[in-house]
């Protein structure tokens, strides 16, 4: 009718909650926050326009926010382990990831080599040998990240030598 029109947001489900009660005009915008634990990212979002008479008419809308975050990889740090045969020696570690939106769990975790391989000894006269650990770990929103350490496998036990008795 060319008369004047209040807008009224309201957001309806969703995770995160977004502060949209203030904004006027028929468009709303914010700044999309990173994803946190058990927050799915899907809003839905409601428009009330009424006329200077009263009438109103509501609309919804759906938003996704994407979670760009990539999980948080922890690794030991660089790991020096004697070699107890001549090929090296088995070395078992500890590596985990967290993703903010996946808790504690994101998949395809994998380290390479893994946890509890054989672990080169260079040969002489070197004997230490250094290899890179890299790990790997993707969410289910297809965020990667990647961390790595060294392990150095050494020999620093001397030989024992035994001597038969006085002849």
């Amino acid at each position: 009718n060319g008369g004047a029109l209040t807008y009224q947001w309201t957001q309806l489900q969703g995770s995160p909650g977004i502060a949209v009660g203030g904004e006027a005009g028929n468009s709303v915008q914010f700044n999309a926050p990173l994803l946190t634990t058990g927050q799915d990212g899907l809003l839905e979002f409601q428009l009330k326009v009424t006329d200077s008479s009263g009438l109103f008419d509501l609309a919804t809308c759906m938003t996704l926010i994407n979670d760009v975050t990539a999980p948080v990889i922890t690794v030991p740090a660089n790991i020096t382990a004697e070699a107890t045969s001549a090929s090296g020696a088995i070395v078992d570690y500890d590596a985990s990831a967290q993703d903010a939106v996946d808790d504690a769990a994101p998949h395809l975790l994998a380290c390479v080599p893994p946890s509890g391989s054989a672990f080169p000894l260079a040969a002489p006269p070197t004997q230490q040998k250094t290899t890179a650990v890299a790990c790997t770990a993707t969410d289910t929103a297809g965020n990667t990240a990647t961390a790595g350490f060294n392990v150095t496998v050494r020999d620093t036990t001397p030989p024992l030598i035994t001597v038969p008795g006085s002849v």
